[in-house]
């Protein structure tokens, strides 16, 4: 009778052991589920949210234009002002900002938006900047004399 409790004893130890193993792999399996999905969220969410910033940007580079183009630097200067307080390192608000400030005659501020452009991508629409510092260089310290 000894005997055969123990080899029930035995089995339900075994079996106990082996039942708390397979709620264990099923709690790994488990947790490596949520971190996944998890993970396809937080990835969903980034790439949702650069789509968002794409579209905003392509707005504001459109809207910028169109100020640019009708020649409303002031409000250029305010949009690119607004846009800068939460993209203040967008290239584009930097472009548009120094242009802007270009056109109304300050030449100072725009001469250091320019070189800010610079110094945050250097090949970045490159002639152009380098014409307006050349145009405001020249403004600011008056026209060339040349020899008679």
């Amino acid at each position: 009778m000894e005997s055969n409790t123990y080899k029930i004893l035995t089995n339900l130890i075994e079996s106990v052991d082996l039942l708390t193993k397979m709620i264990f792999a099923q709690s790994v399996v488990i947790s490596l589920l949520v971190i996944f999905v998890l993970f396809l969220l937080v990835s969903n969410y980034r790439m949702r949210k650069a789509q968002v910033s794409a579209l905003l940007r392509e707005d504001f580079i459109q809207h910028a234009q169109l100020l640019e183009d009708k020649g409303d630097f002031e409000e250029l200067l305010e949009l690119a002002y607004k846009r800068s307080l939460e993209f203040n390192h967008d290239i584009h608000v930097m472009w548009f900002r120094a242009v802007a400030l270009y056109r109304l005659g300050r030449f100072g501020e725009s001469l250091n938006t320019f070189g800010n452009i610079k110094k945050l991508d250097a090949v970045w629409n490159m002639y152009e900047v380098d014409n307006y510092i050349e145009q405001i260089k020249e403004s600011m310290s008056g026209p060339k004399s040349t020899p008679t």
